[in-house]
């Protein structure tokens, strides 16, 4: 389902991944096969479920710095049910306390599944950003927070999501072709690609407006 939007606002619907509200949209939609998706039988529970660990931590280890993210948890969590888990990656120059204020993620979800908003380091231009390098050190902040979440949380995993706007929707596409195998899909909002060698496919819903001068609807 791609949608082109002249403005736009998004969020995440569970069990599916986005939604979109918006003026001035064209759409071209194209009917799925969800069969495969809705029929599983029960949630893959990660090892955290059951473990009731207290005040799961917000700031990891990765190539020596300290990394941080804001961790949104339903009120009403409950160890023994696996949640789906959505990342949410600001743009340039954000945080992710900024991502979270402004994509209306929070609230859309509500008690529905676990948001992580990861901050973002300063990259070339003085701005935060993410690091788009198959080996770089976001693609491993990501495998951290992932990893870490999966071990103290009860996780779906099939049902791990990305989402992000502008340099967070870069980074979203570039999760979606570099971990295809950690993801069930990603979510891009005027975002691009810095490559398009994908190690294999995975399910992705796009956003982009028309009136985008930053970046381009032909970049993604």
């Amino acid at each position: 389902h791609l949608s082109f939007c002249r403005s736009a606002w998004f969020f995440v619907g569970i069990p599916g991944i986005v939604g979109l509200l918006c003026t001035g949209c064209v759409k071209v939609e194209q009917t799925v096969d969800t069969a495969a998706s809705s029929s599983s039988s029960s949630p893959t529970g990660s090892a955290g479920c059951g473990l009731g660990v207290e005040g799961v931590a917000t700031s990891l280890e990765v190539e020596g710095e300290t990394r941080t993210f804001e961790l949104v948890v339903p009120d009403t969590y409950d160890w023994d049910n696996p949640y789906p888990l959505v990342f949410a990656w600001h743009g340039s120059g954000g945080t992710g306390q900024g991502a979270e204020n402004y994509f209306g993620l929070t609230e859309a979800v509500g008690e529905d599944a676990i948001v992580v908003y990861p901050d973002g380091l300063v990259v070339e231009g003085g701005q935060t950003g993410w690091d788009l390098n198959p080996e770089g050190e976001d693609v491993q902040f990501f495998d951290a927070i992932r990893t870490h979440l999966l071990d103290n949380m009860c996780v779906d995993e099939d049902r791990i999501f990305v989402t992000g706007h502008s340099y967070g929707g870069y980074m979203s596409n570039f999760l979606g072709c570099k971990r295809p195998d950690s993801l069930s899909a990603v979510a891009p909002v005027a975002g691009g690609l810095t490559s398009y060698l994908c190690d294999e496919g995975v399910g992705v819903w796009l956003a982009h407006g028309t009136y985008d001068t930053t970046v381009l609807p032909s970049e993604g």
